[in-house]
């Protein structure tokens, strides 16, 4: 209870985070260069409120970014290591120690590795600390964001800020990689992002979808109170999760799904696509299998498509189960909700909202409603060659197209085992589209076009 007495003066503070004198400002050369011994604080103010910063601050092992978990390595001459994962390949390990020393161990020579849910953040730090001291830090970290134009000393911009970029910025598909997400624009409008990975969602995900002129059809990320925050990092905007995978929980992150990298080089032009591998792990640190993922966004006469091909393999057996939480789930904004806004769903089959489509296995579905005068949405589509994909639909503004067998208790010990070297396949298509109120869209010339694409 002692412990928790700071913490609770702190969610008090926190909210109105009030510094007694006023901020600094930033010096120019307030930068990050070089490696990263922990989390990139830059423009932390827009995806963490102050209660959560007070939170890390306090308690540095509750919630730990994922990429600064402490690994702790037993190699086969006795050594025992422990760090923060730098990068890992097939060959090697890189573990960065306490001291920042850099750690290069050869996996032949691992005999057990073991992640520990410990930060790399020491703790105690807020003991060296008065409550006002934590409260002006976190004013200043909530507030601060890198300007625009800032550059180093010489003049020149730090590398470590200058983000690689794909396409051209002002026409046709444009890709921006800046720390832990991807900017996506088209015909220099932002249309969404890609996270590889975040603090409290602990798998990659996409948010701020937004139509081709601006309309957004994801819910909020981070949701707003009074907009359905209900599930906020379960239900991020659009993903590929399951609920039991491996024996772990990767819907309700109790497992994790770690970026390891890009294949190749991103592309974007009149198309972009984007290639990543992701490591599926339980909490414990024990993988499960990976997952290799080929994104293509493409125009559409309703506005554009985001194709997702999924692969997945180990060299060890692995299973999915059966359970409501399993497949590509999207969020809708909130104007486009059946309950406490004017949307509707609509399948291939005919059925219509929740009552007529969870269950139901169909080939498509359209979760769509009228924005700003505007009738835009989300039409998910189950890619021929997939196992029979029925609907976890709620009318609350959730929808997950399931590739597994429907969530019944005749059919919750059915598993879908992949063997050694095996490739399980999933594929979906999105089509974010937008038109006027009163127009409908053609759903079924919308699949057949996206049929082509898949047969391509």
């Amino acid at each position: 209870m002692k412990n928790l007495i700071p913490l609770l003066l702190l969610i008090i503070l926190c909210p109105l985070a009030i510094a007694k004198e006023p901020l600094p400002s930033v010096p120019a050369g307030f930068e990050v260069t070089g490696f990263a011994y922990a989390p990139d604080l830059t423009n932390l103010g827009k995806r963490a409120d102050a209660k959560s910063i007070a939170e890390s601050i306090l308690l540095p092992n509750a919630i730990i970014t994922e990429g600064f978990h402490t690994i702790n390595v037993a190699t086969a001459d006795g050594k025992q290591l422990s760090g923060f994962l730098k990068q890992e390949s097939g060959l090697r390990l890189d573990l960065v120690r306490d001291d920042g020393k850099l750690v290069s161990i050869r996996k032949s020579e691992i005999e057990a590795r073991k992640r520990v849910n410990k930060s790399a953040m020491p703790e105690g730090m807020a003991k060296q600390l008065s409550p006002q001291h934590v409260a002006d830090l976190i004013a200043f970290v909530v507030s601060y964001q890198r300007p625009a134009k800032q550059q180093q000393s010489d003049n020149k911009p730090s590398r470590a800020n200058v983000p690689q970029s794909w396409g051209d910025p002002k026409s046709n598909f444009h890709f921006a990689l800046r720390g832990d997400s991807l900017s996506i624009r088209l015909d220099g409008r932002a249309v969404g992002s890609y996270y590889l990975r975040h603090d409290r969602v602990k798998r990659p995900f996409f948010a701020h979808v937004k139509t081709t002129n601006g309309v957004q059809v994801t819910r909020r990320f981070p949701p707003r109170p009074g907009e359905g925050d209900d599930h906020g990092d379960m239900h991020p905007g659009l993903w590929l999760a399951f609920g039991k995978l491996g024996g772990a929980d990767f819907w309700r992150n109790k497992g994790r799904v770690v970026h390891e990298r890009f294949v190749g080089e991103p592309t974007a032009a009149e198309a972009g696509s984007f290639s990543t591998i992701n490591r599926y792990e339980t909490a414990a640190g024990k993988l499960i299998c990976r997952q290799t993922t080929t994104y293509r966004f493409r125009r559409d006469p309703a506005g554009y498509l985001i194709d997702m091909d999924a692969r997945f393999a180990s060299d060890q057996p692995f299973e999915f189960g059966v359970q409501e939480e399993m497949g590509l789930g999207m969020r809708v904004a909130a104007p486009l909700r059946i309950k406490q806004g004017n949307g509707r769903i609509e399948s291939s089959t005919g059925g219509r909202n929740e009552a007529g489509t969870w269950g139901k296995v169909a080939q498509w579905w359209d979760y769509h409603g009228v924005v700003d005068n505007r009738r835009a949405g989300m039409m998910l589509m189950s890619a021929p060659g997939n196992p029979p994909t029925w609907a976890h639909s709620r009318d609350y503004g959730v929808l997950v197209a399931n590739p597994f067998p429907v969530d019944s208790p005749a059919n919750r010990s059915i598993k879908r085992r992949v063997k050694p070297g095996e490739k399980f396949r999933l594929r979906f298509g999105v089509l974010v589209h937008e038109r006027a109120k009163d127009e409908d869209l053609d759903r079924a010339a919308a699949f057949d076009r996206y049929r082509e694409v898949v047969a391509q």
